[in-house]
């Protein structure tokens, strides 16, 4: 199975998941740093990969815009359902493209690195 999200086929180059803690240092005018754990972060993935045509960069740029869950699926199965918080097109000068042959070998591709935010 492909590398999916919701319905883009993306050829995934990187998976990187971060998680933090919300934590508050309070700093009394006398005495020692007080250390509050407020709770933690929605995990945080950033993700790079590879999309082929103008559809599909129109569909990532509105899946950005609408603030709508997508699904990210791999060969594992489903990943999650997260928001995409950013998304940075790089167009890559290829003179033709061999990855998508259901698509013009003239097309557009496109390096995306994109935050997005798990559903939790």
């Amino acid at each position: 199975m492909a590398w999916k999200l919701e319905d883009v086929r993306i050829f995934l180059q990187t998976l990187d998941e971060s998680e933090e803690r919300i934590t508050a240092v309070l700093q009394p005018i006398q005495g020692y740093s007080v250390i509050q754990l407020l709770g933690n972060k929605i995990p945080t993935y950033n993700i790079s990969y590879y999309i082929v045509g103008d559809a599909d960069k129109t569909k990532i740029t509105q899946y950005t815009y609408s603030g709508s869950l997508v699904t990210l699926s791999g060969p594992d199965g489903v990943v999650g359902d997260f928001y995409i918080h950013n998304a940075k097109f790089d167009r890559q000068m290829a003179v033709s493209q061999s990855i998508r042959t259901d698509l013009a070998v003239n097309d557009k591709i496109y390096i995306v690195n994109s935050e997005i935010y798990k559903n939790v």
